[in-house]
């Protein structure tokens, strides 16, 4: 994929995501530092607490890792291999449904992804 395209700078195909994440990190700053003006942080150990045993926290945990582990694998396996096994182990640890609906629901989005709209758009993929 290019880097930059025949304007330069201006027309690469990463300046818009980059300028999207440019202001949504300077919001977050600044909602970050007002909050903690107003109090954010009293009684913030004791929810960490609170929530360090609760299973929604597990369950977040266990996704974060599975994203990271899917993020790390892009390029190294096969775009087709690498997703399917993530939507695969996601549904089925979230308990999205049956076998044949996390099965169906897979197939669908994996076409979807890694054969249909690569070719409709001539997009490449990872």
């Amino acid at each position: 994929m290019p880097r930059r395209g025949d304007l330069g700078l201006l027309t690469s195909p990463g300046l818009t995501p980059f300028l999207a994440c440019a202001v949504i990190a300077a919001l977050s700053l600044v909602l970050v530092v007002r909050a903690v003006w107003r109090g954010a942080l009293r009684g913030i150990v004791t929810r960490t607490r609170e929530m360090a045993g609760s299973d929604e926290s597990r369950r977040v945990v266990v996704l974060v890792v599975l994203m990271g582990v899917y993020v790390g694998l892009i390029g190294v396996v096969h775009y087709a291999v690498v997703t399917t096994a993530f939507l695969l182990a996601s549904f089925l640890f979230v308990r999205a449904g049956g076998w044949a609906t996390v099965v169906v629901a897979t197939v669908v989005g994996v076409g979807l992804t890694a054969f249909v709209i690569p070719y409709a758009f001539t997009m490449p993929l990872p």
